[in-house]
């Protein structure tokens, strides 16, 4: 078993470990309640409160957030980088980081039951569902908000868990995919929707919007390809228009589109009312009937890159085995 591990190339390891931790996390998805970074966020908010002065400049309030996010990321990564060399199986510690990578398998599984809650009118029910996936505040939200704000997080969440943290596995390593899982629960902790975090939380929030334009619009590509026939070219030419925002807009533009209905616009934030960005403002009202809709969508675009992973590793066997 060791000799054939060994004449596998590091690229073939990669992919095997994907599918393989992929698997693991949709099994433990259906068992785990809590979420495991709380500790991690636990501590940015200690360190915000320590160093993110409101009454400081803007500027002042920036250099802090930036400074807080290096100090915070730059000596956990140096640690994982030096503790590797002491590591006598190194596909093992490389699973392990990219296990803790990734997250946020059990969105689909929640999405089901806020959809039954919604169904049976019970929701204050589908708002406890919601909350702990969202950021903003879900106590006033009718069942058509319920359903937009969930809508947007199942896009947003696989988009940020799941498909950019295997992406920059492949790409660049197992520390880099590390690295951006750190740089994202800091952005969900300084997040700038938040008032007091509006310039605090500038610098990381645009590292994650960086590095978040090109697969949001990888994923438009894809559910657009996979959704062909609800697409139009207006329908192209208007999304196309958030694609120089260098944020994963495309993404949302791309899923209102296909589905015709409005998303994004103005939110609450801690009693803050923020009015962000509004797509397809002609479509209709999400309902539940397009939250079960974007589920599916979901499930294709899942299967797909599975599938292209999947492609990848026997092609890669053959012509490794085959030389």
């Amino acid at each position: 078993m060791t000799d054939f591990i060994n004449q596998l190339t590091p690229f073939i390891l990669q992919l095997i470990i994907v599918l393989v931790v992929l698997l693991l996390r949709s099994v433990i998805a259906i068992v785990q309640t809590k979420d495991t970074t709380h500790f991690f966020r636990f501590y940015c908010q200690r360190l915000s409160d320590k160093v993110n002065n409101q009454h400081n400049g803007t500027q002042q309030q920036k250099i802090a957030g930036a400074a807080a996010t290096l100090i915070t990321v730059i000596p956990i990564i140096i640690i994982i980088w030096l503790f590797e060399d002491f590591v006598e199986v190194p596909i093992l510690w490389h699973s392990l980081l990219l296990f803790f990578a990734l997250s946020g398998a059990g969105a689909q599984r929640m999405a089901s039951q806020l959809i039954t809650s919604i169904n049976k009118q019970e929701n204050s029910s589908a708002k406890a569902h919601l909350q702990p996936w969202v950021l903003r505040d879900t106590s006033t939200l009718s069942s058509m908000g319920l359903c937009k704000a969930c809508i947007e997080m199942l896009w947003l969440n696989y988009l940020q868990r799941q498909f950019l943290v295997i992406l920059l596995y492949l790409l660049i390593g197992p520390i880099a995919a590390i690295c951006y899982r750190i740089l994202l629960e800091i952005h969900y902790s300084w997040n700038t929707k938040i008032e007091k975090y509006q310039y605090f939380g500038k610098f990381v929030g645009k590292i994650i919007s960086l590095l978040q334009w090109l697969p949001a619009l990888i994923l438009s590509i894809e559910l657009s390809f996979l959704m062909f026939s609800k697409t139009n070219r207006t329908s192209a030419q208007s999304i196309s228009s958030h694609i120089s925002r260098l944020t994963s807009d495309y993404l949302l533009a791309t899923a209102a589109k296909i589905n015709n209905v409005q998303l994004g616009g103005v939110a609450l934030y801690q009693g803050h009312k923020l009015r962000r960005v509004s797509f397809n403002q002609s479509g209709s009202q999400p309902s539940t009937t397009e939250l079960s809709n974007t589920i599916k969508q979901l499930q294709l675009v899942k299967a797909l890159n599975i599938g292209i992973i999947f492609s990848m590793l026997v092609l890669s066997m053959f012509i490794s085995f085959a030389t």
